[in-house]
């Protein structure tokens, strides 16, 4: 898998210099919440739960190059501070969870974006975009002081959104794939979230 992204990167940044027009710089700040874990169970007995307390935040970056009319294609790098899973490893005993409110953990995601603009011959330009990438999980919260945080794993988003003048607003279901080691074994801790993003435009 990280041999098929080093290749799209590598295909991405060679297509961006022979093709294309517009060279555009975006960074954004987002906001996310309605996040998730999956939940897992053993015996019968929550040891992980799926809901998450509060809101979490991210910055981004992003370049891009116009490869056709209103289509660009480029590479991204955000910083993501996850919101906190409200009840972690819980004990299959029936005593109740181990550790409440913890951020299992943050991530650095590397990414292949996508982006269609919608031309209204107007200021106000929608748009849709897809990211694909890899994310490079960052411990959280002291969950286990003897075991990692959440491995790495594949980061993938869709969203939409409105272009106004230099300024950015869009909406993006976004996921973070990783395992988290514990006494029961690696469990899935894919977590999924809804991100409110503001930014700024800048062209090159």
């Amino acid at each position: 898998m990280k041999k098929i992204l080093v290749g799209l990167t590598a295909l991405t940044m060679a297509t961006s210099v022979m093709a294309g027009e517009r060279t555009i710089v975006e960074t954004r700040i987002g906001g996310s919440f309605a996040g998730s874990y999956k939940s897992q169970s053993i015996e019968g007995v929550k040891v992980l739960d799926s809901k998450t307390s509060g809101i979490g935040y991210e910055v981004a970056i992003e370049g891009m190059q116009e490869i056709t009319d209103d289509f660009f294609l480029g590479l991204g790098v955000a910083y993501q501070n996850h919101a906190k899973n409200k009840n972690v490893l819980a004990d299959v005993n029936g005593s109740g969870p181990v550790y409440k409110k913890k951020q299992l953990s943050k991530s650095v995601p590397l990414y292949l974006t996508a982006k269609y603009q919608f031309n209204t011959n107007t200021a106000f330009k929608p748009f849709v975009k897809a990211n694909f990438g890899y994310s490079f999980n960052l411990k959280g919260d002291e969950v286990m002081k003897d075991k990692p945080g959440v491995e790495n794993g594949l980061y993938y988003a869709v969203g939409a959104g409105i272009d106004y003048n230099n300024f950015v607003l869009d909406l993006a279901y976004q996921v973070n794939q990783g395992k988290l080691k514990s006494p029961y074994g690696k469990l899935k801790a894919d977590h999924s979230r809804v991100t409110l993003g503001f930014g700024y435009r800048l062209n090159l």
